[in-house]
């Protein structure tokens, strides 16, 4: 499950400037910025006005699906972001990741993914939603993810939910319920203890977390 954001959302944005600051500053150091990123499809990088007129900067964009670009500078493997073993420490230069990490299952592969992120590059920018805003960006409803298990199950079951049709198996239905995750501060400060966190701000409240480490 990839982020919903538009092109256009000014959370994208803001989240670009935050991007290209540290892509500006890799450049400085090295002339040009190796770009890992971990979940993320080529129309992220392709629709960024930031992005367009760059050629000191290439994307390696990791997924268990399989996308294309025409663009020379991205290309486009499928992978795996909790096990990226074909990849050395600091083979790139900076990990990107964004919306993607709350999905990949249980603790443990949300730690291995961390761990992969901080071994990949000396510099990385992760996002993921809060779990304590009240809207889940997933399911498009309001406290879906602090409803008790069998009632999302049951929900999963009889409607389609925001990005989620509705489910045709029970099995299915507990795949979406995984899939629809958010993670808190504390989790994420256990993930990354070394990083900047701060909250992306909706209305005054933290509608989620953008991790940023400079360099190690």
């Amino acid at each position: 499950m990839m982020s919903k954001i538009t092109p256009s959302s000014p959370y994208r944005e803001s989240r670009f400037r935050i991007i290209m600051a540290l892509v500006d500053e890799i450049v400085s150091q090295h002339g040009f910025c190796r770009i890992i990123d971990l979940g993320g499809t080529p129309t992220y990088w392709e629709t960024a006005p930031a992005f367009a007129q760059r050629a000191d900067m290439s994307v390696l964009i990791v997924n268990r699906e399989y996308f294309t670009s025409d663009d020379p500078r991205i290309t486009c493997i499928v992978g795996d972001a909790t096990d990226m073993s074909s990849y050395s420490k600091n083979e790139f230069d900076l990990v990107h990741s964004n919306s993607v990490i709350e999905h990949v299952g249980s603790q443990e592969n949300m730690a291995k993914m961390a761990e992969e992120v901080m071994r990949l590059a000396p510099v990385y920018y992760v996002q993921a939603p809060n779990y304590w805003f009240p809207y889940e960006f997933h399911t498009r409803m309001i406290g879906f993810h602090w409803l008790p298990k069998r009632l999302r199950l049951t929900l999963m079951m009889y409607r389609s939910c925001g990005h989620y049709p509705r489910a045709r198996s029970r099995a299915e239905a507990q795949q979406y319920v995984a899939d629809a995750n958010s993670v808190t501060y504390r989790q994420m400060r256990r993930l990354f203890p070394d990083a900047a966190i701060t909250g992306e701000k909706f209305l005054g409240l933290n509608k989620s977390w953008m991790v940023v480490n400079r360099s190690r």
